[in-house]
């Protein structure tokens, strides 16, 4: 986030132990100004992880707006976060 600073959910700076984890991929992928909240090649990325044999693939995207709705389309759930 540019106002923040960060992801709600972090990434693999702040999340070390996680990302040393074999069961577990981290992979930031900046959108770049991509409109729809998520990179350009979001979804082979995910159709990657799903053929690795990850059963549970998380995508964060950039925010929430009428614009960051691409995900809807490549997951099953999606969820919205928000700090207190």
């Amino acid at each position: 986030s540019s106002v923040s600073g960060g992801a709600i959910l972090g990434d693999k700076t702040r999340m070390e132990r996680l990302s040393m984890d074999l069961r577990a991929f981290i992979r930031p992928s900046p959108s770049s100004g991509t409109l729809g909240g998520v990179a350009e090649k979001t979804r082979e990325a995910m159709l990657l992880c799903e053929a690795a044999g990850f059963d549970v693939v998380i995508v964060e995207t950039v925010g929430v707006g009428q614009s960051e709705t691409a995900v809807a389309g490549m997951t099953d759930l999606y969820v919205l976060l928000q700090l207190p």
